[in-house]
């Protein structure tokens, strides 16, 4: 399986206020562009957690992802560092969240999701 993640565009740091996890809010919606951004230097882990269990909707993302176990093998975090130190981590072009925070899951693709949008603005900001 090919994983889109890797050809995400930019991701979010902040989540939504109310879950802890927030950045500053920023005006506006950025474009985002197709850019692979996978962790540098990470060797596959085959102890690493499978991604179905960490990529739920509402379940913390650990505090050290670097990635999981798919189908096909490990699968390396795709991520984007926040100017406020966070690490925003995404997977298969629907789930995101920083680490250690709760993940999120879009109903379209992260690139035509409005508050992932949202959320790289504040990441960015």
């Amino acid at each position: 399986m090919v994983l889109t993640t890797l050809l995400l565009g930019l991701a979010a740091c902040g989540d939504d206020a109310g879950d802890g996890d927030g950045g500053n809010a920023a005006e506006g919606s950025p474009s985002v562009s197709v850019s692979p951004t996978p962790s540098e230097s990470v060797v596959a882990d085959p102890d690493a957690p499978a991604c179905d269990e960490v990529w739920v909707a509402g379940k913390r993302i650990p505090g050290g992802y670097d990635g999981c176990q798919g189908e096909d093998g490990f699968v390396p975090a795709d991520t984007l560092s926040c100017s406020s130190g966070q690490v925003l981590v995404r997977y298969d072009d629907r789930f995101y969240g920083v680490r250690g925070g709760k993940a999120k899951v879009t109903e379209s693709t992260l690139a035509d999701d409005d508050r992932y949008r949202d959320s790289v603005a504040r990441c960015r900001g």
